[in-house]
């Protein structure tokens, strides 16, 4: 009886143990977990897409499963002219449009699509370059006398301490000078955008990348009789355009994958500096023997001293 009892005791001990060991293995891996979440080098706060370019509801948001990368889908993008619904960006100045003009200007149709992307960057780190990939398609229908064009780049970034950087770097261009054209076209392509932003500190990690899309049509001055038209469309069954950004961060202090002090790679140890050579004053010359500053006596004499105390032949101290 006592032996049963004994085994009965022995194995609601064992029990008790596994279970605490589960519980503590289960407490491991998501405390785990969650420090994994926490120090990701970068996180997207909020992507949009505005403007008469894209409409509401044209596009879609798709962020990669580690953080890194987000991708802008547009289902939609459309120039015409002649255009009647002043739906456009003509009073807008941009790279592509330099004189604003009206919106209810009927032989133009000049409409723009910003994306803007608000990103925070993990204490301790840098965002070194952006990486962006392109892939439009659509198609363009002229008669003579009207021109076309689509233009997508890089526009800006803002910075930690507030630090605002304007670029030029376009990512994909066709432009049609006149017509008659009927085309279906595609443009892809890759970049890479050197930033070398700020390192990230205690409420100073926000980082702000902004893109414009540029889709314009026109009737040129002269066939303006209303005979000539022009119509643009990134528009397909599948996706019309793809806007890929991909962020590469690296450790503050990182210099080509080493860095100081636990930077990428780990950092490595200088050599110390060579002590500075002890240069010794005019009229004067170093000793190579006592390695002390001597008055020199060859081809330029010291000047003679004056009063006490002066023009001593004595060695010059360190």
């Amino acid at each position: 009886m006592k032996k049963k009892e004994y085994n009965n005791d022995k194995t609601i001990k064992a029990t008790v143990m596994n279970a605490l060991l589960l519980g503590l293995l289960i407490f491991i891996i998501a405390n785990a977990s969650e420090g994994a979440t926490l120090t990701k080098d970068l996180s997207f706060d909020s992507v949009s897409a505005r403007g008469t370019g894209c409409p509401d509801g044209t596009t879609s948001i798709v962020e990669s499963p580690d953080g890194q990368t987000v991708s802008i889908l547009f289902d939609e993008m459309i120039s015409e002219v002649p255009q009647f619904d002043g739906d456009n960006d003509n009073d807008a100045e941009s790279d592509q449009n330099r004189r604003r003009g009206r919106r209810s200007n009927t032989n133009l149709s000049h409409k723009m699509c910003y994306i803007i992307i608000n990103s925070k960057v993990a204490e301790g780190h840098k965002v070194k370059s952006l990486e962006i990939s392109v892939d439009f398609r659509g198609s363009t229908f002229m008669d003579q006398g009207t021109q076309a064009l689509f233009n997508s780049q890089f526009v800006q970034w803002r910075g930690i301490k507030r630090i605002t950087k304007r670029a030029a770097n376009s990512l994909a261009r066709k432009v049609w000078r006149s017509g008659p054209v009927e085309e279906d076209w595609t443009i892809t392509g890759n970049k890479n955008i050197p930033i070398m932003s700020n390192c990230g500190r205690h409420g100073q990690r926000d980082l702000q990348f902004s893109l414009r899309n540029v889709i314009k049509t026109q009737i040129k001055p002269g066939y303006t009789g209303g005979e000539s038209s022009a119509f643009m469309s990134l528009d397909s069954a599948d996706l019309a355009g793809k806007i890929t950004v991909k962020v590469h961060t690296e450790k503050c202090g990182a210099v080509n994958g080493g860095g100081h002090g636990g930077g990428q790679g780990g950092g490595g140890v200088h050599p110390p500096r060579p002590p500075r050579p002890q240069i010794c004053p005019r009229g004067y010359r170093k000793d190579p023997r006592t390695r002390r500053c001597i008055p020199y006596r060859g081809g330029r004499p010291t000047r003679p001293g004056r009063g006490r105390g002066h023009g001593r032949s004595t060695h010059w101290p360190y």
